[in-house]
């Protein structure tokens, strides 16, 4: 979801002549052109909605078993899945920040083709990094995706002052 809304906030402040950011970073998510290969879970049942945030090994199995967090948080996770899995993507021109797409081979969610694919949404400098440990990389590739982002941010910076008088 991050990627989406970074995604529209850059694009938002293009048509406002707002500040283009530095960079734009997104992370297991496919390009927002591609339509979502995964089947919508935001409206499923209770127990198979619970059933597939088990599957998807994102939700700790500490709030999963717990029904009063469940309660809790049930509403604001199928608001989450709902956002992404009815977003509809409008083309508009290539924004002219970077992007850096990271994601996992791994990650059955993300199919590396359609990570790839954020590269049509910048005319400017693409990168995409693949970690191992499918579409929750990042809990275990911590310390890989923070110098990787290092070493993006340091690249970004280094081409913008170069690109300023």
């Amino acid at each position: 979801m991050g990627a989406l809304i970074a995604f529209e906030v850059a694009r938002r402040l293009r048509r406002t002549a707002g500040p283009l950011p530095l960079c734009l970073a997104v992370s297991g998510r496919i390009a927002p052109q591609w339509p979502d290969p995964t089947e919508p879970i935001h409206a499923l049942p209770y127990e198979q909605f619970r059933a597939r945030l088990r599957d998807l090994q994102g939700t700790p199995p500490g709030v999963l078993d717990n029904e009063e967090l469940m309660t809790l948080f049930t509403p604001m996770l199928r608001a989450d899945f709902q956002v992404c899995e009815t977003y509809r993507y409008t083309p508009e021109p290539p924004l002219a920040c970077p992007i850096i797409a990271l994601g996992s081979a791994e990650d059955e969610t993300t199919p590396v083709d359609a990570l790839r694919a954020w590269r049509e949404q910048t005319s400017s400098r693409f990168a995409h990094h693949l970690f191992p440990g499918g579409h929750f990389f990042l809990h275990t590739q911590t310390q890989a995706m923070i110098e990787t982002m290092a070493a993006e941010i340091h690249a970004c910076l280094q081409a913008s002052s170069q690109a300023s008088p």
